[in-house]
């Protein structure tokens, strides 16, 4: 099982150091994402990171900084991609999205590298946003005859993982588990430990 992190939603003291420190646990993908944040506010938490961290940050917002940071990817909002109608994928970064009914997986999102579903279980970040899919077996099908991979989001902790493996997610892709916690990189040392022993089990 893959693990992907999400950004606190806010801006947050010493972000860029925080950042750095949830990397060098390991942690390949981390999405950078602040609602209604500037381009300049991007850039100050950009700028004091190493070009290798920024090679693992995808953003959600200011495209742009992708090629001009040496970015991962980009994420397209569910507003950016009924704007734009079909994604195109740029090259060189990788391209995601969200998506929120089982219908839409029914759709062609090959020119996605990967999309996240949500919510699979009850959110830890937003209170009432309860898990949407009650159907398990439903949804473990759906997940596997998608044509791009999927990874689960939405109340991802240490004991959702393995059951995210067993509703045929490629990964999880956590926020208030992490940014909830006590230490943010321990929060995601744990995460990755229970991914690696999913994927032995």
């Amino acid at each position: 099982m893959q693990l992907v992190v999400f950004s606190s939603p806010t801006l947050l003291e010493h972000e860029a150091q925080l950042i750095s420190s949830v990397l060098e646990r390991g942690l390949e993908t981390f999405h950078l994402r602040k609602p209604g944040c500037s381009l300049r506010a991007y850039e100050a938490i950009l700028a004091p990171l190493s070009p290798a961290a920024r090679a693992k940050l995808v953003v959600h917002d200011h495209h742009e900084l992708a090629t001009r940071w040496g970015l991962k990817g980009v994420h397209y909002t569910e507003r950016a991609r009924a704007k734009a109608g079909h994604i195109k994928a740029l090259p060189g970064l990788t391209s995601s999205t969200a998506l929120h009914q089982l219908e839409q997986l029914q759709e062609d999102h090959r020119s996605l590298d990967y999309a996240f579903l949500s919510p699979i279980f009850d959110s830890i970040s937003k209170a009432g946003y309860s898990a949407a899919f009650a159907d398990h077996e439903q949804l473990s099908a759906a997940v596997a005859a998608s044509s791009v991979p999927l990874f689960a989001l939405g109340g991802i902790e240490e004991s959702t993982v393995r059951q995210g493996q067993d509703l045929n997610f490629v990964g999880v892709a956590a926020l208030g588990s992490i940014w909830n916690s006590s230490s943010a990189p321990d929060a995601v040392s744990r995460l990755l430990d229970a991914c690696a022993l999913s994927q032995k089990s």
